[in-house]
């Protein structure tokens, strides 16, 4: 009887560290809506936001590794009781929003300052309370205290949960202030299991634990250590950019990278990990497929979800390796704080170096790579055998100038090619498994010669392309006009040749809903605003009395623009370009000032929702003129943005149509969607007969039941999963036309 009460009690510690893992990833996602809408969609927002994160998970390692090495659980548990209340008490008690505050210092240094007084708190706290308990298990008289890592696997467990439910349940049902509430509730709850862990589960004998000796841990066990955990960040990460660059931009894609990786290390920390040896056995065949994938994604010959489904299966193959090694070779408990402070140092560095340093050292996605080339080290430390032969540096340069060949033969998807792709690369990778030194060097030079790899797989050839914060940039010419790709999304074009060179193409062209608007004789726009530049094309349309602003939040793109586009330089308008977040920019334009206002931020599939609220379109009509327009740009394939448009439009009061697009035979007139919002009913009834602009009932769409605002919005809502359907229904194994994707 007694046992059974033993083993019950392990729930306790289970609940503990599931709601604080849930609880801290629920409050990331939680403040990081509420900068977007303070501090805009900068990158530098972003970044701030991460570095912060990561950073304070890492002190928070550190600090537990310090603190139970110097007092031990035995008087440490009451403390961190002490900080729990502390924290319940620090919480702010009204929408989090409201808490920030623009100060005169750099956006940086502002947005972590924000975060630190906001959630800085809470969030140390809760990243200290997974490793606290586990050393409260590993120091009880619990049965299970013999595996205190097994919590580890449900810590990932609740951050997957946290990760899954907030897109899906809780952004989709509440707004932010309900969504607080509701982790408040969850707060108090992780404070109760706490307290009755702390008083239901007996300690081992005080004096026994400071008795027990510490092994120490060799050299190599913690090279292995750091090396696994930043091989696994680096590869969710840079999977995570290579299928939103490269595949395709679509909304909370991001999720299923980050929800692999936290899957993996709940499979293999559970009380009996799943961990099958072939994982291991194969992983130089998992190894050479990635590189494989990683030129081949470049050629964007495959549909995108057949891409994604195999960049997926890779990444979770590749984390699983990670874990389990990190697993396998984790130490006995005392040494377990340190164990945690190197794998934390490793997901620190390891998403530094993706989202800060990567970007600015490299104009292609280099860090997959560099995560593969990692994972060979890992595999190397675990082989005594140094040398690689001749044999296999033969191999190695074969297999380079196969790499850098290959491109120029197969252009275009070929499956029987794509099958002795495969064969040539696990055959030598089979060669290469005896001595996994080969393997690092094999990947150590197609990461030195990454940049050519990068122009000869790429489609189209660009003859110049760089990469920053927002994305990689290319600029190809093809069958006479001038190309702007920002991954797999169109910026603009423009033809070559100097007598068409004025001629707008892509979504803006003369046929297009901006440009019947833009040409029309009846409508005279002085002062015009256009957030989003891309190449400029719509400056094109203006007129020698015109005044265009232009509002960008990449500098980089104004210099492409000007340097490589005409658009700007042969508009008759006055130009001016202001740079920053969109949102933030324009509450510093006058009331009533411009005359029509184009929102085209909204690069490829992905949708900044902080641009489509309720208070974002009252700024934007607070811009304009009683008879003004406002027009934006919502071409997307597969979300829809007019049932939100036209609900919000509605809830201000406000005339909303869209036009309907059309497929043009002209290769170089893209079909494209704009919706409009107008203040004046005579004018608004008047565009909708020259222009034939339809209202919701024409149009047959039907409203968001709900309005999206600064606190609320549903993204799941819009999707049109039948799109993504098609790219499976449609793909044929045997051939693939990519011009006619669904």
């Amino acid at each position: 009887m007694i046992k059974i009460k033993k083993t019950k009690k392990i729930w306790y510690l289970n609940v503990v560290t599931f709601l604080a893992a849930f609880l801290l990833f629920q409050i990331e996602l939680i403040i990081s809506k509420c900068l977007l809408n303070k501090f805009g969609g900068t990158y530098a927002v972003w970044g701030a936001a991460l570095v912060f994160f990561q950073a304070t998970l890492f002190l928070g390692y550190l600090y537990s590794h310090l603190v139970l090495k110097k007092f031990n659980i035995y008087r440490y548990r009451y403390f961190h009781l002490f900080l729990l209340f502390l924290t319940l008490l620090a919480l702010p008690y009204k929408h989090y929003s409201h808490l920030f505050y623009q100060i005169n210092v750099f956006l940086v240094f502002n947005v972590f300052l924000q975060l630190l007084l906001s959630i800085g708190l809470v969030f140390f706290v809760l990243s200290t309370t997974s490793i606290v308990v586990q050393a409260f298990l590993a120091e009880s008289e619990l049965p299970e205290q013999s595996n205190p890592y097994a919590l580890y696997g449900i810590s990932n467990l609740g951050s997957f949960a946290g990760l899954l439910t907030y897109p899906l349940f809780f952004e989709t049902y509440f707004n932010l202030d309900t969504q607080l509430n509701i982790w408040r509730i969850g707060y108090f709850f992780l404070l109760i299991f706490f307290i009755i862990a702390v008083k239901s589960i007996k300690l081992t004998n005080k004096k026994t634990q400071e008795s027990q000796i510490i092994e120490p841990i060799s050299f190599k066990e913690k090279v292995r250590w750091f090396s696994l955990s930043i091989a696994g960040v680096i590869m969710f990460l840079s999977v995570t950019n290579i299928v939103t660059y490269e595949i395709t931009p679509m909304p909370l894609l991001w999720i299923l990278p980050l929800c692999i990786y936290l899957i993996s290390f709940v499979l293999t920390f559970k009380q009996k990990p799943w961990y099958p040896p072939w994982i291991y056995n194969k992983i130089h065949f998992t190894i050479a497929l990635g590189v494989l994938f990683f030129c081949v994604t470049k050629q964007r010959n495959i549909p995108f979800m057949i891409a994604l489904i195999c960049h997926a299966v890779l990444l979770f193959v590749l984390c699983m390796f990670c874990q389990g090694e990190l697993h396998k070779h984790k130490p006995s408990s005392k040494n377990l704080t340190k164990f945690y402070l190197i794998i934390s140092l490793g997901g620190f560095i390891g998403s530094l170096f993706v989202s800060w340093i990567a970007p600015l050292i490299s104009g292609s996605m280099v860090e997959y790579l560099v995560g593969l080339f990692i994972i060979s080290i890992a595999l190397a430390i675990d082989s005594g055998k140094k040398e690689i032969g001749a044999y296999r540096i033969r191999l190695i340069i074969y297999m380079i100038i196969f790499v850098l060949l290959w491109p120029n033969v197969f252009k275009e998807y070929n499956f029987i090619a794509l099958i002795i792709l495969i064969t040539i690369f696990t055959l030598v990778y089979d060669v290469f498994k005896v001595k996994p030194v080969s393997i690092c060097v094999s990947i150590f030079s197609l990461l030195c010669l990454s940049p050519l790899i990068d122009l000869l797989w790429s489609k189209g050839y660009p003859f110049y392309q760089y990469r920053n914060y927002y994305g990689i940039y290319s600029i190809y010419d093809y069958k006479g006009r001038r190309n702007l790709m920002n991954g797999t999304t169109t910026h603009g074009a423009q033809y070559l040749n100097k007598k068409n060179e004025n001629i707008a193409l892509t979504y803006y062209h003369k046929y297009s809903a901006i440009g019947k608007l833009m040409t029309s004789e009846d409508y005279s726009f002085k002062r015009i605003g256009i957030v989003g530049l891309g190449t400029g094309t719509q400056a094109i349309y203006g007129k020698e009395d015109q005044t265009i602003d232009y509002f960008e939040l990449d500098k980089d793109m104004y210099e492409i623009a000007n340097k490589y586009f005409t658009y700007l330089k042969n508009s008759k308008s006055k130009i001016n370009h202001i740079f920053g977040d969109a949102r933030i920019s324009l509450q510093k334009i006058p009331d009533k000032y411009y005359d029509l206002l184009i929102i085209d931020a909204f690069s490829g599939d992905s949708v900044p929702v902080h641009l489509l609220t309720t208070e974002a379109i009252t700024e934007y009509l607070r811009c304009t003129t009683d008879e003004g327009i406002v027009m934006l740009h919502i071409s997307n394939k597969y979300i829809t943005l007019t049932p939100v448009l036209f609900s919000n439009a509605e809830a201000l009061n406000v005339y909303g149509c869209v036009n309907i697009p059309s497929r043009w035979k002209h290769r170089d007139f893209y079909p494209s969607e704009w919706f409009t919002l107008i203040k004046n009913k005579e004018q608004y009834e008047q565009l909708r007969s020259e222009f034939e602009w339809r209202n919701e009932e024409e149009a047959k769409i039907t409203k968001n039941e709900r309005t999206w605002s600064d606190s609320y919005s549903n993204i799941i809502s819009i999707f049109k999963f039948g799109k993504m359907a098609d790219q499976i229904k449609q793909f044929k194994i045997f051939y693939w036309d990519f011009n006619n994707l669904p």
